[in-house]
């Protein structure tokens, strides 16, 4: 797992976070779904909302084009600054509140890899919470608003909600495809 600072302006991350604050967040959105064939059943509930889903073709009327857009020129960007060679897959937003904690799961299979980036607009000191946990690698990664955290999709991980009442942390997750 690495995380990587100061790849975003300040001012881009911001506009993403306020984007993210408009849509519309789906709060039936199942962590670990593991019925079949409708997923009805998993882990918990949360607060998410799909930008991209490239796997099923299917996509959300609610999110503006714009917004897929930046997301798009996100994920290529992170593309060349890493010299990955990787196919999206997915993008996923998920929003927490103070009590809200996620649970331990993964993402997806070895050959996949995962772009995180955490958004809150606020400046917060260790106190505050937040942290991402990587559960496989035995570490964790402190809150910073436009930190990028990358690691295997198989990896089991997590998020941790702030401590502060009110405040939103949102985490959107790119899933990616190694291309040979």
């Amino acid at each position: 797992m690495k995380y990587y600072d100061d790849i975003l302006d300040k001012r881009f991350s911001d506009e993403l976070y306020l984007d993210l604050l408009r849509c519309s967040w789906d709060t039936h959105n199942i962590a670990n779904r593991h019925t079949f064939p409708y997923g009805e059943k998993g882990t918990h509930l949360l607060l998410g909302i799909t930008i991209l889903d490239l796997t099923t073709r299917v996509f959300r009327k609610d999110v503006e084009d714009r917004i897929v857009e930046k997301f798009l020129s996100l994920f290529e960007h992170l593309c060349k600054k890493f010299n990955k060679r990787l196919q999206l897959k997915a993008i996923d937003a998920n929003l927490q509140f103070k009590g809200l904690d996620g649970s331990f799961h993964a993402d997806g299979a070895d050959n996949e890899e995962v772009f995180i980036l955490l958004l809150c607009n606020e400046i917060l000191d260790k106190e505050s919470g937040g942290q991402f946990i990587n559960e496989t690698q035995n570490s964790s990664v402190d809150f910073r608003h436009g930190r990028i955290i990358q690691f295997k999709a198989s990896d089991s991980h997590k998020g941790l909600a702030f401590n502060t009442p009110y405040l939103p942390r949102i985490s959107v997750k790119f899933i990616t495809q190694k291309l040979k």
